[in-house]
């Protein structure tokens, strides 16, 4: 069973903007930028940094120690990081980058809603955390599902990918 990683919006969440703009967001979520990646954030609005806050891009995410501890101590393949700073920093944050992947998303070929986002499962590399071609969603194996949820990591929640609505704009 797969899930996708989401934010939780939790109350007084800070979300996070990035100070230099002249970059490609999804190469950072994605793990195509490294290195040489802008780094530096500010608080955007919200105050309250969790275990994961998110960017206001709509697609970049940073993560604690603690988060960070726990895909290591784990052994949870298909993720890196980098290192993010702040002007004042409170704690140290890392950005996620997603580095499994698995083939296109099987769409239906009529235009519309519908439920569930499934892929070719051959096409999966076997990570626990991997985007699908042409996304920057996060799916995740059941195994980091329950792991991160064990561990009471802030701020995340995960829904079943057969029970996703999603919109396909036909062919």
């Amino acid at each position: 069973m797969f899930y996708i990683l989401r934010n939780a919006q939790k109350r007084g969440e800070a979300v996070l903007e990035w100070v230099n703009k002249d970059f490609e967001r999804s190469d950072l979520i994605l793990g195509k930028s490294k290195g040489d990646q802008p780094s530096k954030f500010k608080i955007a609005m919200g105050k309250r940094l969790y275990d994961a806050n998110f960017f206001n891009d709509g697609i970049n995410k940073s993560i604690s120690q603690e988060f960070l501890k726990i895909l290591k101590d784990n052994a949870l393949k298909g993720w890196d990081v980098y290192n993010l700073e702040m002007d004042k920093p409170k704690d140290k944050r890392y950005g996620l980058q997603v580095t499994g992947r698995c083939g296109k998303l099987i769409k239906p070929e009529q235009k519309g809603f519908y439920i569930g986002y499934n892929f070719d499962h051959n096409s999966w590399d076997g990570s626990d955390f991997f985007c699908p071609e042409g996304t920057a969603l996060i799916f995740c194996t059941e195994k980091a599902k329950d792991i991160l949820t064990k561990s009471k990591i802030s701020n995340i929640e995960f829904e079943d990918i057969t029970k996703v609505k999603a919109y396909s704009s036909g062919k």
